[in-house]
Parts: C-alpha cells; structure tokens; sequence
C-alpha cells in the first residue's frame, strides 16, 4: 500500500471533527515515521532545530486584566461591545490562538502535502490550508528580520574572507543565487558558509529565473555593492566596485548591471574549449553550496 492510500486510510470520515485518543496517536505514529524518513535522508546534510515552550494560566491575560481590574463598564467603553457581545464575536473563531501557533509550528515542520497535517488534526484540507497559509502572513515579517535580514548583516564580505569562508574558486563572489521548486518558482541567495540572505516570494514555471531576479535589482545591487573596508579585498577580476554573484545558465543578460560569473553555453554547432569547460566545471563546483542548500530543504518536508 502507498503511503498515500496509508495516510488516506487514517483519517476519519470528513463528518468528524473530534480528536479522539487513538486519532492523535496516529497522527504521532505518522509523523515519527515520516521523520525517520527524513533523517536518514537528512544524513548527507546539516539541520537545526530550535524550541521555545510556553505556557500561561490564562488564554486573553490582558483582556481577563482589564475587566478583573476595571469591570465589564470599561469593556464596553474601550469596544463598544459588552463583555457578553464580546465573547460572542471570540467564539465566532473555531481555532483559538494558540491551537492556531500549534498548527502553524506542524505544518511549517512537517507539511510535505496538506492531507499530512490535515490527518494529524482531523480537519478538511482546503479549510486547514487557508487557514494555515492566512495565519502565516502575521509572522512573516518577523521571520524574514530574524532568520534572513540579520544573517544577511551578519555576513558581509569582509567576514566571510576573515573567516576562511569564501568561494574557493571564485572568491569574489559573495553569495549564490538559484531557483527551485517547480511550478511555484522560489529565488534564494546563499552565502558560502551555506546561510540564505535572501529569497522572494514564489513565481509561476513559466517565469524565467531572470526576471525574477531583475524584480529584486535594487536588493541584489545593494547587497553586491563592496562597504568600507571591502574594497582592499584581493580582486583581480573586472567591475571591481561589486561584489560577484553565481548563477547559472538561466541567468544570462545579469552581466549588464551585475559582475555576474555564469558558465558558459555551447555555440550552436560546436563544443566549448578546454579552458571553457574547465571554468564550467569551477563554478559547478562553488554552486554546490546552494545545491546542498535546496537539497537540505527539500528534506524538511520529503513525502
């Protein structure tokens, strides 16, 4: 039996919306076996993982607070809406906040099809996608400062050489730019130590890898631009006021705004060179940083 028709064969009937005992334990059951999966896959990658717990005695401490303190007269003065009107329009929500942060938290970790996480809280797929994908929006603000915009101010060019952490055959690149994902195009820029500083929202197959970069010119200019104390780098190369950027094939026609190190495309009707072949080859090389990257990605949510 696939392991589709095994998940499919878990869920109750869509009727039910109770998590019963032996409903989450199949839920756990399934969730642990997909991990296995993936840390065996995960083997050839680093990975990790970070946890907050929390916990309060009460679900709404600031509103229990105002009307402990002040009565249901100051409720009504700070809303317009009694205590009782009040309650009524919170009850309107089926999922409570925190349920909600649950939810979000599985999915973000486990979500390699919708009907995975859908199985584990017993909820249609449609309703728990929007949901889930609406929710998403409040933190993403502070998910892109923390774990993308610092990394980026973390490491500049000039740390990354103090360090020993550059490209080893283009040197002067500061980060690798690629896109994955199939059908829902995703570009994600990594440094060389293996640290994405940038990536966009998703994109459609049909559009090409560079336009999606030229909708983010200003924000690669300005991450390739050499800051104080970068311009004393070793730099041999041309355009030496910027920083270079790897790309690959799709990338063609960057070089006219960007230093640009792509490979090179066979003439029609003929071979590359040696020395061609062989800069080919270098950059390969240097581009299995964002490769590994993609790769340990794709592991979080493997099916």
């Amino acid at each position: 039996m696939s392991r589709r028709s095994s998940l499919q064969a878990s869920q109750t009937t869509p009727s039910s919306t109770t998590l019963t005992t032996r409903v989450i334990s199949q839920g756990i059951v399934l969730l642990e076996n997909l991990d296995k999966q993936r840390y065996a896959k995960q083997a050839r990658y680093s990975t990790v993982l970070a946890d907050e717990p929390d916990d309060e005695d009460s679900n709404s401490p600031i509103y229990d607070s105002f009307l402990a303190s002040q009565g249901a007269e100051w409720i009504v003065t700070m809303t317009n809406f009694s205590p009782s009107q009040f309650n009524l329009i919170w009850t309107e929500s089926a999922v409570s906040a925190r349920d909600l942060h649950l939810i979000l938290f599985t999915s973000l970790t486990h979500c390699g099809t919708w009907d995975v996480v859908t199985a584990i809280f017993n909820q249609k797929t449609t309703t728990f996608e929007k949901r889930v994908m609406s929710f998403l929006i409040v933190p993403h603000p502070y998910l892109m400062r923390t774990f993308v915009t610092a990394v980026e101010k973390k490491w500049p060019m000039q740390a990354l050489r103090e360090s020993g952490q550059q490209f080893k055959n283009f040197p002067a690149a500061r980060y690798n730019t690629d896109v994955t994902f199939q059908q829902m195009n995703v570009e994600v820029s990594v440094v060389p130590n293996g640290f994405a500083i940038d990536c966009t929202k998703f994109y459609k197959g049909s559009v090409s890898d560079k336009i999606i970069f030229d909708e983010k010119i200003d924000s690669h200019l300005d991450s390739l631009a050499k800051r104080t104390g970068e311009t004393t780098l070793d730099d041999s190369e041309p355009g030496m006021e910027q920083l270079a950027v790897l790309a690959d094939k799709g990338y063609q026609g960057i070089y006219h705004n960007f230093r640009a190190v792509l490979p090179l495309k066979k003439p029609v009707g003929g071979i590359l060179t040696f020395a061609e072949q062989a800069k080919n080859d270098r950059i390969t090389s240097d581009r299995i940083i964002v490769k590994n990257y993609f790769g340990r990605l794709k592991t979080l949510w493997a099916t």
